[in-house]
């Protein structure tokens, strides 16, 4: 689809009959792919071979409310359990001869800022962490997003701080 080819596609899971992508994609060969989850066998060696970036997930601030008790657990193991997925990663690039360098680790994050959730600093922290082992983008999953206020502070209070993690 990406090199245009509109040709019959018949595969395990998948029959295409025409497939279409329209516009085509602007970067060359492809779009960049992007692989979520942390499957240290399966899903981490697919972004070894194939991804141009992996996405780990964060687990929850133990300030927000509404998660899983096991999401908050998630979150207090994040620096070793990242870790070891990103180290992960490294020996599955090693195996298939591809340079660890050209994959992005990224992090989904839920950020909620509110005074009775997390603050700013909270926020700047979280980056500082992820930024200190190797982590260059966070992408917020904010659960109070229709609310500009949020916004504002992130574009206000955290990222002068975080722009020169980048």
């Amino acid at each position: 689809m990406w090199s245009g080819d509109r040709s019959p596609f018949i595969g395990r899971y998948y029959r295409l009959e025409e497939p279409i992508n329209s516009p085509q994609p602007l970067s060359k060969p492809h779009p960049p792919i992007l692989i979520g989850g942390e499957g240290e066998s399966r899903t981490i060696r697919l972004v070894a071979e194939y991804g141009d970036a992996c996405n780990l997930h964060l687990g929850a601030h133990p300030k927000l409310k509404g998660y899983a008790p096991w999401f908050n657990e998630y979150y207090r193991d994040r620096v070793p359990r990242l870790t070891r997925k990103l180290s992960v990663l490294r020996e599955h690039c090693r195996k298939v001869g591809r340079p660890y360098d050209e994959i992005e680790p990224t992090v989904l994050a839920p950020v909620e800022i509110a005074p009775e959730a997390m603050s700013p600093d909270d926020v700047i922290e979280l980056c500082r962490e992820l930024s200190d082992i190797g982590v260059r983008q966070v992408i917020f999953n904010m659960p109070n997003v229709h609310e500009i206020k949020p916004i504002e502070i992130i574009g206000e209070e955290v990222i002068p701080y975080i722009s020169d993690m980048i």
